[in-house]
């Protein structure tokens, strides 16, 4: 028997971070980027100013050869040299082969390290950002219909559960042996989702009556489960990039079901006609059916453990809409139906009072620790760093105090010990004999779970709350 492979990861990089062009370079196997656009490109007009956009170099509209628009996205020449736009163009490609119908589509790149140039060329949604439909809606005074919301519902959560899972969710489970993972879906975490992130085109999505689809979009902020693992000693990658104000209650943790409680977020944006979640969350969609209402605080729960995954969204969103569908039809309006503008506004004021509050307590408990002299930590070396207090990527901080699980550790000494199963090789480390991770904690909180002999921790059990 050929002996397991050499795990890559900390134990190669010596506990020295990698850079993003450095973990690409272990990740691409072969599959180099473009140094040059695949086809010719004419620019029709430059969007906004010079720094907005999520690579900062400028948003244009341009057209192929055909006349077709598209949507160009430039980066800055710090973002060529850091690898920031490495790490979305990857990405973007892994999800465009195969496309999902509501994802933001890339049709072309190119990056060019010697001139520091590069570009992302993407689908044109003709509408633009959901929260244009949004401001539509407050100055006619009027909230959505419910059966564009539920619809949208799906839309999104379709989308979510695709970059998560990929077009077969249960795969999942079904991939446990060794020469399965090398072929499985590589998890993906947006890590950034809000309304202007929601991109809108006037189309009528095939089975559905809305009059537009929508699509997730900037993946800026976007990192793959592969890419931590092969570099975890990159604190930035298993935190939360949220805007602000769009942080989930776990952050600077970051977890799978972050995006859920971010996309949820954005429904009750939808609901309460308002660009940020300063919503009530215990009743998102005031006017509403109560069914709606209770899918987006399930997914809004504070205990991310208890918050479901979105593939567990998705399922109950389709089966609540098709039960509900006939009543809809006769009646879709939530009541009342006209906007109160002036409770409207009380919200957002004191959302953004709150905000502020909580920007300022940040920047106090930032001060003082600056401050104060560093407190010596015994886990801040060697395995520890996998578990120690403030690794909110992997296991510390509130989970089981400074020493992170003690399961990891045991994984560990296992990995060490034990006949290491090879099939976690492109991941950075191998998964022990008897050891298994559940996915939603990946990305953020890795923790090893014993294994059930059924393929799922006792953590990955299917949703129970009929909610």
């Amino acid at each position: 028997m050929a002996p397991p492979r050499r795990p890559r990861g900390p134990f190669a990089q010596q506990g020295k971070p990698l850079s993003k062009w450095a973990a690409h370079k272990k990740l691409s196997f072969g599959n180099e980027l473009q140094t040059r656009p695949s086809k010719p490109w004419t620019v029709v007009r430059k969007l906004g100013e010079e720094n907005r956009g999520g690579l900062n170099g400028g948003v244009y509209i341009v057209k192929d050869r055909k006349g077709t628009p598209h949507i160009e996205k430039r980066a800055t020449q710090q973002f060529v040299k850091d690898g920031t736009v490495l790490q979305e163009i990857t990405i973007l490609r892994y999800l465009s082969e195969p496309s999902h119908e509501h994802i933001t589509r890339m049709v072309d790149h190119f990056v060019d390290r010697k001139m520091c140039k590069a570009s992302i060329y993407l689908e044109l949604c003709d509408v633009g950002g959901l929260e244009v439909l949004i401001d539509e809606r407050v100055t006619n005074g009027e909230f959505f219909n419910e059966i564009d919301v539920w619809e949208w519902f799906i839309q999104l959560f379709s989308a979510l559960t695709y970059i998560h899972y990929g077009p077969d969710p249960k795969a999942r489970f079904v991939n446990t042996k060794p020469e399965d993972w090398q072929d499985a879906w590589d998890m993906v975490f947006h890590r950034d989702i809000k309304v202007e992130n929601i991109l809108v085109h006037k189309a009528t999505p095939k089975g559905m009556t809305t009059a537009y689809t929508l699509k997730l979009a900037d993946f800026g902020c976007a990192v793959a489960r592969r890419h931590i693992w092969v570099d975890r000693f990159k604190e930035h990658d298993r935190a939360s990039f949220a805007t602000v104000g769009w942080q989930p209650p776990e952050a600077p943790q970051f977890v799978g079901r972050s995006d859920v409680w971010q996309l949820a977020a954005v429904m009750g944006c939808v609901c309460n006609v308002m660009n940020m979640p300063f919503f009530d969350h215990a009743r998102p969609a005031p006017g509403y059916s109560n069914t709606l209402n209770n899918a987006i605080v399930e997914s809004m729960k504070k205990d991310f453990k208890k918050r479901p995954k979105s593939n567990e969204v998705l399922d109950h969103v389709r089966g609540k809409y098709n039960m509900m569908l006939p009543q809809l039809e006769k009646n879709a309006l939530p009541v009342p139906a006209r906007i109160d503008e002036a409770k409207r506004m009380d919200l957002i004021k004191r959302g953004h009072k709150e905000l502020q509050a909580q920007l300022r307590q940040e920047q106090e408990q930032q001060g003082r620790q600056a401050s104060a002299p560093p407190a010596f930590d015994p886990h801040a070396q060697g395995n520890g760093r996998f578990g120690g207090a403030g690794n909110v990527g992997f296991g510390g901080g509130g989970h089981g105090g400074p020493g992170g699980f003690p399961q990891w550790s045991r994984a560990i000494r296992a990995r060490r010990h034990n006949n290491a199963r090879a099939n976690m090789h492109l991941y950075g480390a191998p998964i022990p004999n008897g050891w298994e991770s559940d996915d939603s904690l990946n990305g953020g909180g890795s923790r090893w779970y014993p294994s059930t002999g059924y393929g799922r921790s006792p953590y990955m059990a299917p949703y129970g709350n009929p909610w």
